[in-house]
């Protein structure tokens, strides 16, 4: 578990991407891929000055994504903002969850000390999202089919069942996926009755445009994603808008 004290999301949507060229405060930028289309001429490869990063996991990339973003700042006071990218997902997103623009990139700039959203806290069951890193100013691959504990993984199979919530209803959340949630909201001193929507996709990086341009109206105060990794592996990050 890992609790952020200083990390926000600055920016989302489109918009910050194509936003982020211009800006010299970007240090890390990280693209989340989760099998989807491949373009050429990707931010990360663009951004000569940026440390440039891949990562890859089926369903919860985007969140992987930002904990990644999250940790990178943490590390020193020196360090300003990362980019965050990613593609639309190989398979379809639950209606509500949201959906990368076509042509473009979904993406959200994470900084230090002020933005829409602050991020509280990152929680990661079973392989730690580090070990699906790569760096992106080398040849991008698609990593070779593995096997796993729970056998090959299908994310038609692990859908199936689970319809997608209106507002994230937290009675749908069972075994490690709900625990990875309760650990991740205690880690950022919260409860499930706290929760206002838990975002369940691989295009979560658009959801949360979407979500952080709603207005809060009398909702709960936080904003959760969640999802599989690879086989039995889940994870959860924990924001609220400011």
């Amino acid at each position: 578990m890992t609790h952020w004290d200083d990390v926000f999301v600055a920016a989302t949507g489109p918009e910050s991407v194509r936003d982020s060229m211009t800006r010299d405060d970007i240090d890390l930028v990280v693209h989340a891929w989760c099998g989807g289309r491949r373009r050429p001429g990707r931010t990360a490869e663009r951004r000569a000055r940026a440390t440039a990063l891949q990562i890859f996991r089926p369903a919860d990339s985007g969140l992987a994504a930002l904990h990644v973003a999250a940790r990178y700042l943490s590390a020193s006071d020196e360090l300003r903002a990362a980019l965050v990218t990613g593609e639309p997902a190989a398979v379809p997103a639950h209606p509500f969850s949201g959906r990368a623009a076509e042509g473009g990139e979904a993406g959200a700039v994470v900084a230090r000390g002020a933005g829409t959203a602050r991020i509280l806290s990152t929680v990661f069951l079973g392989a730690p999202p580090d070990e699906a890193l790569f760096r992106a100013d080398l040849p991008w691959r698609e990593p070779s089919p593995a096997r796993h504990r729970s056998g090959p993984l299908s994310l038609p199979r692990r859908r199936r069942g689970t319809p997608p919530p209106d507002r994230g209803d937290v009675s749908l959340l069972e075994g490690p996926e709900r625990k990875a949630v309760v650990q991740a909201l205690d880690e950022a001193g919260g409860t499930l009755s706290d929760v206002a929507r838990i975002v369940r996709s691989a295009d979560q990086l658009a959801a949360l445009a979407a979500l952080l341009r709603r207005e809060p109206d009398d909702e709960a105060p936080l904003v959760v994603l969640a999802g599989a990794g690879s086989g039995p592996d889940f994870g959860c990050a924990v924001l609220k808008p400011v």
